[in-house]
């Protein structure tokens, strides 16, 4: 956003159109969950600056968009069960384990350390 901002200055002074043509395309990029906030907030792409047949804002596009959608969906579920499949949960750690401290910026497991007091969720001190 603050690239969109700086981008709208032309010789000193603020270019509004610039500016709204920028955020038209922000609001129609996609974003992690794969729809744009435009598309996320109507339900369907909106029209923009970047050239598209008119074809490709029908409804059947949106049906076929909803049912590859639900395969990748699927996908991931059938993924998350096979790996699921084979592993067990790690064994609680009491009071007085020996326990090996990973460092944070090395990520290397090399401060030998003793469980001193359990808390909740995996919260040891």
């Amino acid at each position: 956003m603050k690239k969109l901002i700086a981008g709208s200055w032309t010789s000193g002074s603020f270019d509004l159109d610039k500016f709204g043509k920028g955020l038209l395309l922000f609001r129609n990029a996609p974003i992690a969950g794969g729809a744009s906030p435009s598309q996320v907030v109507f339900n369907r792409p909106t029209r923009d600056l970047i050239p598209a047949h008119r074809r490709s804002f029908a409804p059947e596009w949106q049906k076929a968009a909803g049912i590859l959608e639900k395969r990748v969906l699927r996908a991931k579920e059938l993924r998350t069960f096979h790996y699921n499949r084979t592993t067990r949960p790690l064994p609680a750690l009491r009071v007085g384990d020996n326990v090996v401290i990973q460092h944070h910026r090395s990520k290397r497991w090399t401060t030998p350390g003793v469980i001193v007091e359990v808390g909740a969720f995996r919260d040891y001190l």
